[in-house]
């Protein structure tokens, strides 16, 4: 049915979306990128 992938993601749209990566940073110690960081790169390469 078109358009039932966006019916299953409305959650990431309709109030904050949150992402905790702590238990990657606990078992492996990779720190996420501050989105700011991750913006001015694409946003320069294009």
């Amino acid at each position: 049915m078109a358009g039932g992938e966006l019916w299953e993601t409305t959650h990431m749209s309709h109030r904050p979306f949150l992402v905790d990566s702590s238990a990657m940073e606990d078992a492996f110690g990779l720190k996420p990128t501050p989105l700011d960081d991750v913006l001015s790169q694409t946003l320069g390469a294009a």
